[in-house]
């Protein structure tokens, strides 16, 4: 049976930085995942781009395909006006099985590769001792998304043992410096901050530039194509294939039996906790 294709769905991104970053990406993962198709689309080139996209996996022979948003703030629904878009999609290709799956979100597993990030952004700079840290993230995202985001400030916490803050770039929170003078309040002063940045963008750029200001000793580098993003895509990926196969298989007994009701199934994501 041939895999889904995987279509990466990224947000608007405006500047060079962001675009090459998430091309990379995806030439990546279809090194590395040769045996799937792996397609990216940008929301703001969106329907045209992805009608593009989709009559290539019609016509390659694959009847099925899930959108995998590149979100790392959401957690339960991507950005407004993707499921319209995704709707209209599936009117236009009424052959093919097209799921969306739950955005990237802030996963437990990406902490590791702020860790890195930061070991690395503290070797550069020759900082040997830390004593809190910022997880700064671009903005807020859903309710889900929030609350797991404030959980990764914890388990950070929990395993450095140093105060961690959250720092939010779109005004909905602390922003950067605000943290990193909160921490200071407390008495901290070797303080390093963390990039829930998808790209060195403008965005990631004026947040490290403030940092730095502020008093940050380094500020580690967005996650961009570590392994671990790229572990994550492929999950949310198998859970959002595997839901599209049950309801493929439902279909047939639904026709066959039409007095039988099937009951509604959901999928849920479940967070595994980082270490």
């Amino acid at each position: 049976m041939t895999a889904p294709a995987l279509i990466l769905l990224a947000g608007a991104f405006s500047d060079e930085r962001s675009v090459q970053t998430v091309h990379a990406l995806r030439t990546r993962m279809q090194v590395l995942r040769p045996g799937i198709q792996v397609h990216l689309v940008f929301i703001s080139e969106m329907p045209e781009s992805a009608h593009v996209i989709l009559k290539e996996v019609a016509t390659s022979g694959i009847n099925e395909a899930v959108f995998v948003p590149l979100d790392l703030v959401r957690s339960l629904e991507p950005e407004a006006g993707v499921q319209e878009l995704l709707a209209g999609l599936r009117a236009a290709f009424p052959a093919l099985h097209i799921a969306l799956s739950h955005p990237i979100g802030p996963a437990g597993e990406l902490l590791a590769a702020l860790d890195s990030k930061i070991r690395q952004a503290l070797s550069a700079a020759g900082v040997r001792e830390v004593d809190a840290v910022v997880l700064a993230a671009p903005e807020s995202g859903d309710a889900r998304g929030n609350a797991l985001l404030a959980r990764r400030a914890r388990q950070w916490h929990n395993h450095h043992r140093l105060p961690a803050q959250v720092a939010l770039a779109d005004g909905t929170g602390l922003n950067v410096a605000q943290a990193i003078a909160a921490l200071r309040a407390q008495g901290r002063r070797a303080i390093v901050v963390g990039s829930f940045y998808l790209a060195a963008n403008d965005a990631y750029r004026s947040m490290a530039e403030m940092a730095l200001r502020s008093g940050a000793l380094a500020v580690g580098a967005p996650i961009s194509t570590d392994e671990r993003l790229m572990d994550v895509i492929m999950a949310r990926y198998a859970v959002a294939a595997l839901d599209l196969l049950e309801e493929v298989d439902a279909a047939p007994r639904e026709r066959e039996v039409p007095e039988v009701t099937a009951p509604a199934t959901t999928s849920e994501h479940v967070e595994q906790p980082s270490s």
